[in-house]
């Protein structure tokens, strides 16, 4: 900014008399009620708000009253703290420093227009719309164009630079459009997919009506969050319809657009690609290919956040259909023994818990060499645990059933299999009836076979013969199913369960 910009920022701010800044962590402000309660919500220190309105002010009249107004100055403090954090810190990357800069000056020039601050706000957005340009922030950069063309238009009657401002302005009001459109199909399709795994003809026909959309975008547009949205709903569309070939060839294009762009946010579209053609890549059994790509997932992300256990998840799931067993057990103590993995522990649903179980029934048959350390699983109590019966906990419910089976066929405890038979023919009859669960309704009567036929391995082998080879012919790669349904492939744990006779 040029020493007269600057002169001018420093008056308007002086002649709108600025009183004293409250932010938090300001010395004045310690020990106050704003600055306790603060202190208390990042504690956790209540359970509701009617425990912290009477610690604060006890029984009196007027404690809803009063609370409300330390509320309403703790709000005002933390809206002004958020625009003094520091973006300089080392874990900081450029995007992220670019993002916020970018994102408070736009702020600024905006108010600074609005109190006569025009000497000052111009020179700030034009730094600003230049920044936002390079790291490709379509609503700043539009924003900024728009204010710039009014001044040099009506102000300063520059007729070449309001020409240049207002091409901007029309290049930029287009990408937006696109991109807002972009997004409104991505969010509808995530919310139709998100509330029911299972592929709706109507869901499948609007999500290839948005594909070919964003196809066309692709190829026109080299915005980031714009692609980011296209390229987002062409995969979504294939994993929608279980396209494992064409969903990995869409997420590789995607990652080699991603890989060319040069922000630091490129790693976030990086890993969610990466990520997504990961199960098809199992699924498929390309297994060399899967565990290099979870090897460069786990370059995007840092040890210990959410993301990265998400990535050691597939590595065990990768562990557990190439029968690499000793590798899943190897990474299941990696996540349980990483910083982090309890506190996302309890916001994921139980399939760590199914993993341990799984790791443990494969120890206890000599399938793998070391016992779980860090692991707390208690088989006693995996035994008596009741599955939630509900149709969006259905891939959970069928690993647990099928692992109760197995881990008392284990212990030979046959009687407690028989018990359990009727509530797997009533699971089956229940919840397996369509074609998505074919595999998983196949493989729960190869199981009802074992107290049929009395836990007889030769003639159990023969009469599942007809079962196992539908399973044979349904393979995952024609199945209509998320690779969560199958923890491990069926075949292997029918495998394991002969094994077990």
């Amino acid at each position: 900014m040029k020493y007269e910009a600057l002169a001018a920022l420093a008056k308007i701010v002086s002649r709108n008399k600025v009183k004293q800044i409250e932010i938090l962590g300001s010395g004045s402000q310690a020990g106050s009620y704003p600055d306790q309660l603060y202190r208390d919500l990042q504690e956790d220190a209540f359970e509701e708000e009617a425990d912290a309105v009477h610690a604060y002010f006890g029984d009196k009249p007027h404690r809803r009253k009063y609370f409300n107004r330390v509320k309403c100055s703790l709000r005002e403090r933390l809206i002004n703290t958020l625009f003094f954090v520091d973006s300089g810190q080392s874990d900081f990357s450029n995007f992220q420093r670019a993002y916020y800069s970018c994102y408070r000056y736009a702020a600024a020039v905006r108010i600074l227009m609005g109190r006569s601050g025009r000497k000052a706000a111009v020179p700030l957005a034009e730094y600003t719309l230049q920044k936002s340009m390079r790291f490709e922030f379509t609503d700043i950069v539009l924003m900024m164009a728009n204010q710039l063309r009014y001044h040099y238009g009506i102000i300063e009657s520059d007729a070449r630079k309001f020409k240049a401002y207002n091409e901007l302005v029309q290049e930029y009001a287009e990408i937006q459009q696109v991109e807002l459109k972009l997004e409104a199909y991505y969010t509808e399709l995530g919310l139709c997919f998100s509330g029911s795994k299972e592929s709706k003809p109507e869901v499948l026909e609007v999500a290839r009506k948005y594909a070919a959309y964003a196809e066309e975008q692709v190829g026109s547009y080299q915005s980031y969050r714009l692609n980011m949205y296209a390229h987002s709903i062409i995969t979504l569309c294939y994993q929608i319809n279980y396209e494992h070939e064409a969903l990995m060839q869409a997420c590789a294009r995607a990652v080699s657009f991603f890989e060319g762009k040069k922000q630091r946010a490129s790693q976030t579209a990086l890993y969610l690609f990466s990520m997504r053609m990961l199960p098809s890549m199992i699924i498929m059994k390309q297994y060399r290919e899967a565990e290099h790509r979870i090897k460069y997932c786990l370059r995007l992300v840092e040890r210990g956040d959410l993301n990265y256990f998400k990535v050691l998840e597939h590595y065990i799931l990768l562990g557990f259909y190439s029968e690499q067993f000793n590798t899943a057990q190897r990474i299941n103590e990696l996540a349980h023994s990483t910083a982090g993995f309890e506190e996302q522990y309890a916001n994921s649903s139980e399939y760590w818990r199914l993993y341990d179980a799984y790791i443990h029934l494969l120890h206890q048959m000599g399938k793998i060499k070391s016992p779980s350390v860090h692991s707390n699983f208690r088989l006693a109590r995996f035994l008596n645990a009741v599955p939630n019966y509900s149709r969006d906990k259905r891939g959970a419910n069928i690993a647990i059933l099928v692992l109760q089976v197995l881990f008392l066929l284990q212990q030979k405890r046959y009687y407690d299999i028989i018990d359990k038979a009727d509530a797997l023919r009533q699971y089956t009859f229940r919840y397996l009836r369509k074609n998505d669960t074919f595999r998983s309704n196949c493989f729960l009567k190869m199981l009802l076979l074992l107290p049929h036929y009395g836990f007889k391995k030769e003639i159990i082998t023969r009469r599942a013969a007809k079962l196992e080879k539908r399973l044979q012919e349904m393979p995952l790669s024609k199945a209509r199913q998320s690779l969560e349904v199958e923890i491990v492939p069926y075949e292997v744990l029918w495998k394991l369960t002969l094994e077990l006779l």
